[in-house]
């Protein structure tokens, strides 16, 4: 008899855990005080959202600034709220803010939302009005 372990659980744990250490932990969006920022609303315990993180462009060395919000350290009540004032549907999402407007926001992992986050990227990265952007921790 053979026996299959995959080590993928094991392996995206790890990358997501280090990836978001080098985003900067905020409670709610309202909390941060950035024109232009990449905010990433997920949680550890989100299959989708460790998918999300190995796969797209936010494991890149970004420009800009970027937040982490952790669904899961959230009571309840606070993390209904979150969802119901910024219309979040699902994590992950990443939202991309401008000039303090939204331009963008991506929900879940998918070939679309790399093409999103990868377009979000270049449009960051092609505007000279932009400052220098960096991940924040």
């Amino acid at each position: 008899m053979v026996i299959f372990i995959s080590l993928k659980p094991i392996v995206q744990q790890k990358v997501y855990q280090n990836e978001v250490t080098r985003f900067k932990k905020v409670r709610s969006i309202s909390a941060i005080k950035d024109k232009n920022y990449v905010v990433f609303i997920g949680k550890e315990t989100c299959s989708a959202c460790k998918d999300f993180m190995i796969n797209n462009f936010l494991r890149k060395k970004l420009d800009t600034k970027t937040y982490y919000i952790d669904t899961d350290s959230m009571k309840i009540e606070d993390k209904i709220n979150l969802l119901e004032k910024f219309d979040i549907s699902t994590v992950p999402t990443v939202i991309y803010v401008k000039n303090g407007k939204e331009i963008r926001r991506t929900h879940s992992y998918s070939k679309l939302a790399v093409r999103q986050e990868e377009n979000s990227e270049n449009y960051y990265r092609n505007d000279s009005n932009v400052l220098s952007y960096r991940a924040v921790g």
